[in-house]
C-alpha cells in the first residue's frame, strides 16, 4: 500500500465514523471543553485513535502529530492528523467541517487528503498530482489555472492575524481584491488549486495547514509556510 493509498484509507475510516454521527441529530456527540477554550467531541477522539491504529498497523515506524493526542515518535516521516477540522461546525451540524490528513517527509508535506463528507467532496494530492471527487463521482484531476483572477482570501481576517504575519500577508496580497471571509476556513487554499483565487492565506496549528499545503502544492500552486511560536502561516499562490 502506497502512502497515498493509506491516507485515502484513513480518510474513508474517518468519514465512516464522523458522517453517521453528523447525520443523526439524536446521537450524543459527547462535547467537552478543552483547556484552551475550544471544544472537542468523542468523535474527534475516536477518529484520531482509529487513524493512529491504522498507522501502527501499516507504518509502525512513522511519527505522528494529532490535534487530540499530540506528538508521538520521531524520524523523517511524520503523519499530521486533524480528525475533525471545524469542530464547532460539526457540533452545530453545519457543512463547514472535515478531516485533514498529511504525511510530511523531512518537514515537507508530500501527501495530503482533505475530506468533507458533509458535502460529499474530497481533495487529495501527492507528487503525482492532485484530484478531487464530488458526491461519489469519478476522480477529477485538479491543476492550478494559468488565468488570473486578481482575488485573494485570508482566514482569519488580516487584522486578526498574529502581528508577526501581518506584513508578510500585506506583501503577498498587494494589488489583489480581497474576497469576504466565510466559514469555510479550509476551502480558500483549495480554491487556488481550482483556479478561483490567486492567493489564499491561512493561519492555524500544524494540523490545520499540513494537508492543505500538500494538496495545494500537488495542484501546481506555490505554497509557503512560516512557523512562529507554534502558529503556522500558510500562503498558497497561483504562481
Amino acid at each position: 500500500m502506497t502512502d497515498l493509498e493509506l491516507a485515502l484509507l484513513m480518510a474513508d475510516e474517518a468519514d465512516a465514523i464522523s458522517e453517521p454521527a453528523y447525520r443523526d441529530p439524536t446521537i450524543d456527540l459527547g462535547v467537552v471543553d478543552k483547556p484552551d477554550g475550544s471544544q472537542v467531541t468523542r468523535v474527534d477522539v475516536e477518529i484520531e485513535e482509529r487513524l493512529r491504529a491504522l498507522l501502527a498497523e501499516h507504518r509502525p515506524d512513522d511519527a505522528i502529530v494529532g490535534e487530540e493526542r499530540g506528538a508521538t515518535g520521531d524520524g523523517r516521516r511524520r503523519w499530521v492528523i486533524d480528525p475533525i477540522d471545524g469542530t464547532s461546525g460539526f457540533i452545530e451540524r453545519r457543512l463547514d467541517w472535515g478531516t485533514l490528513i498529511a504525511l510530511e517527509i523531512d518537514g515537507v508535506a508530500e501527501v495530503g487528503v482533505v475530506s468533507m463528507p458533509s458535502i460529499g467532496r474530497r481533495w487529495w494530492g501527492s507528487v503525482d498530482g492532485a484530484w478531487r471527487t464530488r458526491t461519489d463521482g469519478a476522480p477529477e484531476p485538479v491543476r492550478v489555472s494559468s488565468e488570473r483572477t486578481s482575488r485573494w482570501a485570508c482566514q482569519p481576517a488580516p487584522s486578526q492575524l498574529a502581528p508577526t504575519f501581518r506584513d508578510v500577508v500585506a506583501d503577498r496580497a498587494a494589488g489583489l481584491e480581497q474576497v469576504p471571509r466565510t466559514g469555510w476556513t479550509t476551502y480558500p487554499a483549495l480554491m487556488v488549486g481550482e483556479g478561483a483565487l490567486d492567493l489564499a492565506v491561512y493561519e492555524g496549528c500544524h494540523w490545520d495547514v499540513a494537508a492543505l499545503d500538500a494538496v495545494a502544492r500537488a495542484t501546481g500552486a506555490r505554497t509557503e509556510r512560516i512557523e512562529v511560536a507554534g502558529r503556522h502561516l500558510l500562503a498558497v499562490s497561483a504562481d
